[in-house]
């Protein structure tokens, strides 16, 4: 399966950008944003529909961008 890799630094820092801010909170006005880019970033690192944590997803594109 092939990846986009400029999508996923994409998300990646988006999310993380999110993150920073507090967004993880569910009462964060971008929380619902948040989520959305993680689901992307699921899909985007092959997991999509698959049950996986966080965690999972976030190692998962940390692992295709060094090229493991």
């Amino acid at each position: 399966m092939s990846h986009d890799n400029q999508k996923v630094a994409t998300l990646l820092a988006e999310f993380r950008k999110l993150e920073s801010a507090g967004a993880g909170k569910p009462d964060h006005a971008q929380h619902d944003k948040r989520n959305q880019l993680l689901d992307e970033l699921q899909d985007a690192v092959g997991l999509g529909g698959k049950m996986v944590m966080e965690a999972d997803i976030l190692r998962g594109a940390d692992k295709l961008l060094a090229g493991r």
